[in-house]
């Protein structure tokens, strides 16, 4: 996000902050997506071999996902 924003203030177009906050976010939202992030708990009881490290891997895309997001369309507002 800070990256962003200073390419974005050294450049003098906010456009590219935006794409650059966008696309990290849509990345990653996406990956946690096709992770297996967006299954309900009741599908996943049936398998047992469900990793603690997938767990915090799509924590921390979501996270990151939703913040970029969030700073690419407060930038864009």
């Amino acid at each position: 996000m800070c990256i962003s924003i200073i390419v974005g203030k050294a450049l003098n177009n906010w456009m590219v902050s935006i794409k650059i906050c966008g696309s990290v976010g849509l990345v990653c939202l996406g990956l946690t997506g096709i992770n297996g992030g967006f299954i309900s708990r009741g599908r996943l009881r049936t398998n047992n071999s469900f990793d603690k490290a997938k767990d915090k891997i799509n924590n921390f895309a979501i996270i990151v996902g939703s913040t970029n997001t969030i700073l690419a369309v407060i930038i864009f507002l």
